[in-house]
């Protein structure tokens, strides 16, 4: 837990100017709070990851709480369980860096999706073709069968709760419209 801290605090208060692996910075003081250590891990995650960086810790800290939400002992921990969300944490992040290279592209960095992103989408390049709808296709897909391994979620009840929410949600508007006509029909009579 005090990693995921440390991590986060890391990388929202990076700053391009810090001297890491990466750029020697145009001072030698360090403005990262979390150090010299946390500009170096900050900035590696971006070169990396890219934007989805900042999804990196959240994603570390969801798997440990899908993992150890119950009360496991050693000897009862699932390991096939456990690399499947594993499988499915690493599908949403490569896929959401390789979506972000793919539709974000920023003035002052090359790409959104980091390195990884850059890659990922010149593997599917030379595999599929320089279709980007194709590839945005596919790429949708496997982030959602990522999604569906990371969090074991079915998506026929997504899909329902999804339905009930909007149910609720319409309810709640026409209601809130029929309440305001009557009280302008209400005035509007004086």
């Amino acid at each position: 837990m005090l990693f995921f801290i440390y991590l986060m605090i890391s990388l929202f208060s990076f700053n391009p100017s810090d001297p890491t692996w990466l750029q020697t910075g145009g001072s030698a003081s360090i403005k990262n709070i979390g150090g010299k250590m946390g500009a170096w891990i900050a900035d590696t995650i971006f070169f990396f990851f890219g934007i989805i960086g900042y999804i990196i810790p959240l994603s570390m800290l969801a798997l440990h709480c899908l993992i150890f939400s119950k009360d496991y002992k050693i000897s009862s921990i699932h390991y096939f369980n456990i690399s499947v969300k594993i499988i499915g944490m690493l599908l949403v992040i490569l896929t959401s860096c390789s979506l972000a290279s793919l539709n974000c592209h920023d003035v002052y960095s090359p790409s959104l999706g980091g390195v990884i992103g850059i890659l990922f989408n010149k593997y599917l390049n030379t595999t599929i073709g320089n279709n980007n709808v194709i590839m945005f296709l596919l790429l949708f897909v496997m982030w959602f069968i990522g999604i569906r391994f990371f969090t074991g979620w079915s998506w026929l009840s997504i899909v329902e709760k999804f339905g009930i929410f909007l149910r609720i949600l319409i309810t709640c508007i026409s209601h809130y419209f029929i309440y305001t006509w009557k009280i302008i029909t209400y005035f509007s009579r004086r």
